[in-house]
């Protein structure tokens, strides 16, 4: 009986584990020492950080579904129509069925690189200063720069303190830096401020037609920037300004 006793806490946990392998997920407690009693809760973290990540794999494919529901339709209603035609013109058809499948394409994407961000905002909150960002990306996108003869200018030297999900921001500033890339006259030159008193990062750039490479964030839209906008704490600005391009990001 007293082995019985001194043993229960570890047949308690053998038997946590056994419940876990078949599939349940419900808190489970193991009465002990302090060593069983953390051993306990550990477990029970760890069957509640899976759950979430089954809830929130769950989430991406119903939101895919719904995402792409009208664009598929819309693809094979194509097909189904081209199919009962036949003098249908080939050429348009191809176009469009291409124009379809970058929009599905497209979808998927932004799709993607939310929910990315969503999962680094479960990440704890961390400090950092703005122009760490902005030299990041000039580092990241050194073989693209070079490519392209572009130069990033900072013509100021002020700075300032961020508080907020690190590696989220950094995925939202690569995804404006990419897409300024993608739309900046070759052998110009990229100018960064930064305003201290405002808070806010200013990018210009001479605006030119569409590069030849395409990198994974590019054409991630405005419509999804200023969507994540609340959530990080920013607002996000973009304009046409005669032949250059500007991109302001303030920051709460």
């Amino acid at each position: 009986f007293y082995l019985k006793k001194i043993l229960y806490p570890l047949h308690c946990l053998t038997q946590f584990c056994r419940k876990l392998s078949d599939g349940h997920q419900e808190h489970y407690s193991c009465y002990g020492s302090a060593e069983v009693m953390a051993l306990s809760e550990a477990l029970n973290e760890l069957v509640q950080s899976k759950k979430a990540l089954c809830e929130q794999k769950q989430d991406i494919f119903k939101e895919a579904a719904h995402e792409l529901k009208s664009p598929i339709a819309i693809l094979k209603a194509r097909f189904a129509l081209f199919g009962q035609d036949p003098h249908a013109d080939k050429k348009e058809f191809v176009t469009k069925g291409k124009e379809d499948i970058e929009n599905i394409i497209q979808k998927l994407k932004e799709l993607l690189f939310l929910k990315e961000i969503e999962w680094e905002m479960q990440q704890k909150k961390e400090r950092f200063y703005l122009k760490e960002q902005c030299d990041g990306m000039r580092m990241v996108f050194a073989p693209i720069l070079e490519k392209k003869g572009l130069k990033i200018v900072t013509t100021s030297d002020e700075d300032f303190e961020l508080y907020v999900h690190k590696d989220a921001i950094s995925k939202v500033m690569q995804a404006v830096f990419e897409n300024i890339f993608y739309h900046t006259k070759n052998h110009t030159t990229i100018q960064t401020t930064i305003d201290m008193k405002t808070r806010a990062l200013k990018i210009t750039n001479v605006i030119g037609d569409k590069s030849d490479e395409s990198l994974f964030s590019t054409s991630i839209g405005t419509k999804m920037i200023q969507r994540l906008s609340g959530k990080l704490g920013y607002e996000y600005k973009a304009e046409e300004k005669g032949d250059f391009f500007v991109t302001t990001l303030l920051f709460s």
